[in-house]
């Protein structure tokens, strides 16, 4: 596993490997810790049975990535490939000691100490220098020959066992963290078809004209006495609709975007999303005879995600966003 190019050292993309199994193909531009769910022989992939040491881990939803709250949830902590000493997928006809869950049977076993001191340090990255930008970025977004989406990560840590005791107590312990910057997966990249909002100063005299201009041509869906039709010269656009499509972000940026032009437009946004993990495995072994053995693992995870766009327009809540659509034709 450590010689493998895992482009986020996350073992579950070689599931798919045994046979019987099905899951999909690795993305390096994913967003976080890039785990893949894997289906055994056409099985649910939440029937699986996830296992650390012996221990199930994968809790009343046994998916290695989570589905559930609109993907809010992070799925199972992965340890690191230094941590790893090998791992199984028993795929069927496993005994009754793995029989929790009718899919797959995931066991991994982290490392232990021995009576030598063997150790390991690592720092895996890769940055935007030599990608390309998405199509629909460049297309969108004249600057993007000169600014490419945000595309970074970190790998670092380490990982060392030995001796307590020559014979008797072991010791073996792994840190790696991560750290992401991600401009190119959804998190952090949208696009949207937005109004005709001319570009410009919208605080500028000629605006409401060139509103106005820009829109009298729609109709506005609603009975004359609810909403008469907008004047192309501008007369009767609302002085409140004005205020609220001039209210910016706190980056300068206005609040509702527009097309910039006279007509409906697609446009692209990549705002960089951001993922950082730490994590730290223990474990201890004490050998109380050739019979015998007490065994001790500890491993811990916090992996917090910011996604500013997640397909939502910059700085709007998503129930926002189809607000913004039509609030043009609202202006009357």
């Amino acid at each position: 596993m450590t010689a493998l190019p895992l482009s986020t050292r996350n073992y579950t993309q070689i599931l798919g490997l045994s046979a019987g199994t099905s899951g999909g193909v690795g993305n390096a531009t994913a967003f976080g810790k890039g785990t893949l769910d894997l289906s055994v022989n056409g099985i649910d992939p939440g029937k699986n049975n996830f296992q650390m040491d012996g221990v199930a881990v994968g809790g009343m939803n046994n998916r290695a990535t989570a589905q559930d709250l609109y993907g809010i949830l992070t799925g199972l902590a992965i340890p690191n490939p230094d941590a790893i000493q090998e791992f199984k997928v028993q795929t069927s006809t496993y005994d009754a000691s793995y029989g929790r869950s009718p899919g797959a049977n995931v066991n991994v076993v982290t490392k232990s100490g021995s009576n030598a001191f063997h150790g390991s340090a690592f720092e895996f990255f890769r940055n935007a220098q030599l990608n390309a930008n998405d199509f629909f970025y460049n297309r969108d977004n004249p600057a993007s020959k000169t600014t490419k989406q945000v595309l970074n990560q970190n790998q670092f840590g380490g990982a060392i066992g030995g001796p307590v005791l020559k014979d008797q107590l072991f010791f073996f312990g792994s840190y790696q963290g991560t750290r992401q910057r991600n401009g190119v997966a959804a998190e952090g990249l949208t696009s949207a078809f937005l109004p005709p909002i001319p570009a410009g100063d919208r605080s500028a005299p000629g605006f409401r004209s060139a509103l106005a201009a820009a829109n009298c041509q729609f109709s506005t869906l609603l009975p004359a006495f609810l909403s008469p039709q907008l004047a192309c010269d501008g007369s009767n656009v609302s002085p409140v609709a004005l205020k609220i499509l001039q209210a910016k972000n706190e980056d300068g940026t206005y609040y509702f975007p527009g097309s910039g032009t006279n007509g409906y437009g697609q446009r692209a946004w990549s705002i960089p999303a951001s993922h950082r993990e730490d994590q730290v495995v223990l474990n201890g072994d004490y050998q109380v005879n050739s019979n015998n053995t007490l065994s001790g693992r500890y491993f811990y995870s916090r992996n917090p995600q910011f996604s500013p766009l997640a397909g939502q327009l910059p700085g709007t809540p998503k129930s926002l966003y189809y607000a913004n659509t039509y609030s043009v034709l609202k202006l009357t």
